[in-house]
């Protein structure tokens, strides 16, 4: 049975058919810190969109995140912030 990975999704060969997965990278995601800008607030988002690909239940709190602008981003930091550590807990 082959098991590999290829752009960040690991495939893995079982007896009914393929199972696809992303732990690896979901481990790899850490939590912002509370003084994070907009930027790293940017480029978390872009790693959970990816993880939609195999995690669809975090898909809705992903798009709330991706309908923030940097605008908003500054008048309210810390509930954006807390919306990513919610879409952690719910791919643990």
């Amino acid at each position: 049975m082959d098991n590999f990975t290829f752009a960040g999704v690991q495939v893995k060969t079982v007896k009914n058919g393929i199972l696809l997965h992303q732990k690896q990278y979901a481990e790899t995601i850490t939590p912002l810190p509370a003084d994070c800008t907009f930027r790293d607030f940017r480029s978390k988002r872009q790693q959970l969109v990816w993880l939609t690909h195999t995690r669809p239940g975090i898909a809705t709190a992903v798009n709330q995140a991706a309908q923030v602008t940097e605008q908003k981003f500054q008048c309210e930091p810390y509930y954006f912030i807390e919306q990513s550590r919610q879409v952690r807990a719910r791919q643990a």
